[in-house]
């Protein structure tokens, strides 16, 4: 709205503003006048009770840039409380026109139209109903909102072209009854008889079903997925079954509304005795005999929705899936069993590769917390979100399984599945990761310090050690098969005496090591077995002062390493190690025996053991066998080396080792030929106190025996560390 000049007169003020007003009091009044008659029109119009067999025309405009297959519209009685689910199909004459014909009845009076709410997931609908036509057909237009409802029903009060929409006489009506009805809502809601076990039989089913699990949901399979084309004719295939079923009850309904209240009651009687001996059958696990007797059933009492309720389950259980869903949509208008109905109509979905219908029921039974069914249609629903690759949702299923399902098979399928899904969210933050750091400090008290310039002879001085290190990993190339990364590593020692005094002796003994390797890993399918395996180049220097003063490279190694991790099973991880080194010595020898330079061999593997489906619980066995031919023959040695480590939670919530070693390494050649045969006992405990930052504490006992005294000691190292890491990932 422009302001008005500055120089307008108050008198043009004054007429614009009156002028304004007249037209707003008037546009008030007209809209007050339009709205009360339109109140009065609708309420007038919605005035409308469906008698047994009448149908609704239901209609509603389709906005969405993509034209659905099906709309489907959840319909519930106000009065009853009862709901139904329908399908409107896309008009063959304006696909953004969904429509459908229905047998629509909730109890034994009719339905009141005007007592009826809409929704499209939960979303309410607003509705207009226009009342019955001439051919006695009762129609409803669904709207989003009541503007669009309110000028919808403006034009269709004030155009006699709306008086006969649909134009279509009553053989035309039924037709489309039998060819378009997606799903009808049964008429008659009558008790469960007491001799019909269906309860007890929707309770033994899911146990059968939770036992066949690894059959429904193979996880190692991707979902199945359907061509738009073959999903549309299927989809055609049940909906004319589906108005097949309800055009034959409509039909048997019509008879029995003809015969006497005597009659009826002998037909009713006749119904329960055969429903009597369909359920005996289905017991036995006769279902062919069992389908026969409750389709006879229904036929007899067309007004029972528990008999169409057990028929639909027999189907099932028969492996007719598409005629099961059919049947079952009869039972839509039943208040007992509901739970039931859903779970086996999803069931039906499933088998017939319908995930999303499956899903979307499976979840529903699980928010019902229903003692019986809950817990296995959560693991139903949790299997489909995983394979869908919805893992938010799968893991919650799932958790629920482990939380309200008793039985132990289905809730070990469920922990193997949740650590599944840890292993591929791991997997995805770690794809996300541009390079990945790490910075550790620790300090401890070494009893007796070794010197690893001189193959770590004793120099039988205690200290206290501080150390400190880093590593950086900067990833080139990560998927689901490969990663290739740069990595660099550094380590640092600073020693002191126990009155915390330097001592040139003890800093002689401390090294820096530096590192910087190009590890490539890879997995993949040998044997129908998954194998991870990699090669790294690697580059190593370590750093030693001497004589005190400053540090110089002592050795540096170029190596080339080789490993392979694979499962033989679900508690059982192998992993395999080759290294070659080819080392080069900066240290001063006094003869061309000590020559440290040369080349070193290993092999090893480690074998572990999972003692719980968590990893939390284990046992690990070491072996490894090096040669180290050296230049010099006073350092050439073959050495064995053993390990048993086991693993477990300790102090509630800590991370706990114990590791057992036992070395022999063997000098023959040396000019005073020995052989040291070294044992150690560690001791570790840590846990993560705060976000990306490890704690931990370990006690350490070594007791090497040699034939030559300098390489006889024991030690006693305690030492405590915190390491935090951190990483950079794309958005």
């Amino acid at each position: 709205m422009m302001k008005p000049q500055l120089g307008s007169t108050l008198k043009k003020q004054n007429s614009t503003l009156k002028s304004a007003t007249v037209k707003v009091a008037l546009a008030f009044a007209l809209t007050f006048i339009f709205n009360i008659t339109l109140l009065f029109s609708l309420e007038v119009a919605a005035e409308q009770k469906m008698a047994a067999g009448d149908f609704i025309y239901i209609e509603m405009k389709i906005k969405k840039s993509k034209v659905p297959k099906i709309v489907r519209i959840r319909v519930k009685d106000r009065e009853t409380g009862k709901s139904a689910t329908i399908n409107l199909s896309p008009s063959t004459e304006n696909p953004r026109i969904a429509q459908g014909y229905f047998a629509l009845q909730f109890d034994e009076h009719g339905t009141d139209i005007d007592k009826l709410d809409f929704f499209i997931k939960n979303k309410k609908m607003t509705p207009f109903s226009a009342g019955p036509n001439s051919k006695k057909t009762h129609r409803v237009f669904l709207f989003k909102s009541a503007r669009e409802t309110a000028n919808f029903a403006s034009e269709f009060l004030k155009d006699d072209k709306w008086k006969d929409y649909p134009h279509l006489d009553a053989g035309k009506v039924e037709m489309q009854a039998v060819k378009a009805v997606p799903l009808l809502v049964p008429p008659v809601v009558i008790p469960t008889p007491a001799v019909i076990p269906t309860i007890e039989i929707a309770k033994e089913t899911p146990k059968e079903i939770a036992k066949e699990v690894p059959k429904e949901i193979p996880k190692a399979e991707p979902l199945a997925v359907k061509t738009e084309e073959i999903q549309r004719q299927e989809n055609l295939a049940k909906l004319d079954l589906e108005s097949i079923e309800a055009q034959k009850r409509a039909n048997e309904l019509e008879k029995l509304a003809l015969l006497k209240e005597d009659e009826k009651k002998i037909r009713k009687d006749k119904a329960q005795e055969i429903a009597t001996k369909a359920s005996l059958a289905y017991k036995n696990g006769d279902y062919k005999t069992s389908v026969a007797f409750y389709s006879e059933a229904t036929n007899l009492d067309p007004e029972s929705d528990t008999f169409y309720f057990q028929h639909g389950v027999a189907l099932y259980k028969l492996g007719d899936y598409k005629k099961s869903l059919a049947t079952l949509s009869m039972a839509e208008g039943q208040s007992d069993n509901r739970n039931e109905l859903t779970y086996f109509k999803a069931l039906n979905h499933m088998k017939l590769e319908e995930y999303d219908q499956a899903l979307e029921e499976f979840t529903a039974i699980q928010e019902e917390n229903d003692e019986s069914l809950s817990g296995t249609a959560a693991f139903f629903a949790g299997n489909i979100a995983f394979r869908k690759e919805k893992y938010p949702e799968a893991r919650k299923s799932l958790e629920y399984t482990l939380d309200h399902s008793k039985d132990p098979k289905t809730d070990k399928q469920a922990e193997e599945l949740i650590e599944e899904i840890d292993r591929i969210e791991a997997f995805i933050s770690k794809t996300k990761e541009i390079f990945r750091y790490s910075l550790t400090a620790g300090a401890g008290y070494d009893q007796n310090i070794l010197n690893v310039a001189t193959q770590n002879t004793a120099i039988n001085k205690d200290g206290y050690r501080a150390s400190y290190g880093g590593s950086f990993l900067y990833r080139f190339l990560y998927d689901y098969r490969n990663e290739f990364s740069s990595e660099f590593n550094l380590n640092n020692m600073y020693t002191v005496k126990t009155n915390f005094e330097a001592d040139t002796t003890l800093q002689a003994a401390d090294p820096l090591v530096l590192s910087l390797g190009l590890p490539y890993h890879r997995q993949s399918l040998i044997a129908k077995r998954s194998i991870t395996w990699g090669v790294t180049p690697q580059y190593q220097t370590i750093l030693m002062s001497l004589d005190g003063g400053a540090r110089s490279e002592i050795l540096s190694s170029t190596l080339l390493k080789f490993d392979a991790n694979f499962m033989y099973n679900a508690k059982w991880m192998s992993a395999y190690r080759a290294e070659y080194s080819m080392d080069t010595s900066g240290l001063p020898a006094g003869s061309a025996d000590d020559n440290l330079s040369g080349t070193k061999s290993t092999l090893g593997m480690t074998q572990t053991q999972l003692l719980d489906q968590r990893g939390t619980q284990t046992w690990n066995y070491s072996l490894e066998y090096s040669i180290n031919e050296a230049l010099g023959k006073n350092y050439r040695y073959n050495k064995w080396a053993l390990g048993l480590g086991y693993a477990d939670k300790v102090l509630k919530d800590h991370d706990g080792t114990l590791k057992l070693d036992y070395s022999s390494q063997d000098y023959g050649q040396a000019t005073t030929a020995r052989t040291d045969n070294l044992l150690g006992l560690t001791a570790t405990v840590g846990k993560e106190y705060w976000p990306a930052t490890y704690v931990s504490y370990s006690a350490q006992y070594n007791l090497n025996a040699s034939n030559v005294s300098t390489y006889q000691y024991d030690k006693f190292v305690l030492n405590f560390s915190v390491a935090y890491s951190g990483s950079k990932k794309r958005k």
